[in-house]
């Protein structure tokens, strides 16, 4: 598999930030097959897809039949990953509150693909959104900025659910709140990181290769690595750090707030359509208590009773694993 990052300024065109996008393409090229647009949850980065594409492209390559996958864009939060660190100064000028929208991440998606990156013309391909958590949220947001992009829709526990949802979701955040605050987020190296990571919860049943590459770009070197001495430490933290990903995390259990058309109703809309798909892939293990809004995620439309294309669980798989 071979991987290309792109980075789209969308400062020029009266955006924000910067925003980064990994190309991912089998070693075998394919001039024909769909295209993978893919979004990563809360406290991800954009590198968290890549052993599963690297899975998927060597299984569709042993397939003589059924869909085939041209390439994958994994585009990351410009407040998570490598972004966080490249968009530092714009997230500090623009949210000096330290609170973040839900339409960041959207529209730094959707300016990234209308820049065409690397001569790709998103809008001659079929193109199928993938999104956990988070960024299933995103996609849905996505989905209503511009309608033209996407054939079908893979939603892994995405963060969505209905108004009357409310006292369930504060249970979550409840529990959510002191694991984002008490965690640890600060090692001498990476070497150090990874060894705690492999027995912190959440983390814990990660593939190893996942692990690496959190690891690998999802921590920073320290900011205070630019002290002078005595005050240097050069360890490393998180790139998205406990505040980003407390905002970020608010936004995505309280979509209403900010988002125009409630994420269900979105979801709903696509249920009704003709041309369009939703897949969704619940995870099974729940430790938070919020399985009624899993739930709700399968039950039909009501203006036509229809449901998603397919629902798929994840055996003994959590949230985050």
């Amino acid at each position: 598999m071979q991987a290309t990052t792109f980075c789209h300024d969308t400062r020029p065109e009266g955006g924000k930030f910067q925003v980064m996008g990994v190309r991912y393409t089998p070693n075998k090229p394919r001039n024909e097959g769909v295209t993978l647009v893919l979004a990563h949850g809360n406290a991800m980065h954009k590198e968290i897809w890549s052993t599963l594409l690297e899975y998927l492209f060597d299984f569709t390559e042993l397939q003589h039949e059924g869909v085939a996958i041209r390439e994958a864009w994994c585009i990351e939060c410009p407040n998570h990953g490598e972004s966080a660190v490249l968009n530092e100064a714009d997230i500090a000028k623009h949210f000096p509150e330290g609170n973040w929208s839900a339409w960041e991440y959207p529209n730094a998606m959707l300016s990234f693909l209308r820049s065409r990156p690397g001569n790709t013309n998103f809008y001659e391909q079929n193109i199928m959104a993938v999104g956990h958590s988070n960024g299933g949220s995103a996609i849905l947001v996505l989905e209503s900025l511009d309608p033209r992009l996407f054939t079908a829709h893979f939603l892994l526990d995405p963060a969505v659910s209905r108004p009357q949802d409310a006292p369930v979701r504060a249970v979550m955040e409840r529990m959510i709140t002191p694991f984002t605050w008490l965690r640890q987020d600060t090692w001498v190296d990476r070497k150090a990181a990874r060894k705690a990571l492999q027995a912190q919860e959440g983390t814990r049943y990660w593939h190893p290769r996942v692990l690496d590459a959190y690891v690998g770009k999802a921590l920073r070197t320290h900011p205070a690595a630019k002290f002078p001495d005595p005050y240097t430490f050069n360890g490393v933290t998180l790139a998205c750090t406990k505040a980003y990903e407390s905002a970020s995390l608010f936004i995505a259990i309280r979509p209403q707030i900010v988002v125009l058309t409630p994420l269900f109703d979105i979801m709903h809309e696509l249920f009704r359509s003709d041309d369009k798909q939703v897949h969704l892939i619940l995870s099974t293990l729940d430790k938070f208590g919020v399985s009624s809004i899993a739930d709700a995620c399968r039950l039909p439309e009501p203006v036509s009773g229809r449901t998603g294309n397919s629902y798929q669980t994840i055996a003994k798989g959590g949230h985050m694993h």
